[in-house]
């Protein structure tokens, strides 16, 4: 018993503290440990420590829960290299996190397009080759650059009258009509916030902002329902 006490000790003292567990998986799902070379199978309640790196497989899905009580699940082909309790890095794939509110202190989660602080709230982060985006449903995230400035492009309502918009509405269809009253304007940052049921994409450093879409919205139940 002595020598199990030991073990572990030794075991905690060479990987570090603990940084997540995992609470959920379904389907093939591995954990690839810092000084190993062969990921393994993960398992229910197993012990995540810096620098491991958490992987799911086609038609894979896994939750993990941090020391604060937040929830982390991993869809399918993603993968997730947990850092520290406070930094987490998304390598690829697509995310749901439900984070605690952090007070004065900001999780950072690094993508390979950006790097994002979070202090309590839930977001999709999806890094695939043919999309990268981040939506936000509640709270509040910063977005910052990893190298140069953003080019942000945003749409606003240009400010009619009444009668101006009724004008529009007559002589147009509705998608001419929605177009007429909304213009787009760029700004060059290297930080901004992002702000709930909005979702920002990424080519580049070139980002544009449009309200979330309903399909991103029901990704969000699906990922709360995971969850529960």
């Amino acid at each position: 018993m002595r020598i199990l006490f030991l073990s572990f000790i030794l075991l905690s003292i060479i990987n570090g503290a603990e940084i997540a567990t995992i609470e959920k998986i379904v389907g093939k799902v591995k954990v690839l440990k810092a000084n190993e070379l062969r990921a393994k199978n993960a398992k229910l309640n197993q012990i995540l420590f810096k620098d491991d790196l958490l992987i799911t497989y086609k038609d894979a899905m896994t939750t993990i829960k941090l020391d604060d009580n937040s929830l982390i699940t991993l869809a399918e082909k993603t993968k997730l290299r947990v850092l520290h309790s406070k930094e987490l890095k998304q390598e690829e794939g697509k995310i749901f996190y439900n984070i605690e509110t952090q007070g004065k202190n900001t999780m950072a989660v690094v993508t390979n397009f950006a790097t994002i602080g979070v202090k309590g709230t839930t977001f999709i982060i999806n890094d695939m080759q043919e999309q990268k985006d981040v939506s936000l449903k509640t709270g509040l995230v910063g977005v910052s650059a990893l190298e140069g400035e953003f080019e942000i492009h945003k749409k606003k309502e240009v400010q009619l009258s009444e009668y101006e918009k009724y004008k529009l509405a007559q002589e147009n269809d509705f998608d001419n009509y929605k177009t007429k009253i909304e213009e787009e304007f760029i700004e060059y940052k290297k930080e901004f916030d992002l702000h709930p049921n909005y979702t920002i994409s990424f080519n580049g450093n070139v980002v544009k902002e449009n309200k979330t879409k309903n399909d991103i919205n029901t990704e969000f139940e699906e990922f709360e329902n995971f969850q529960k």
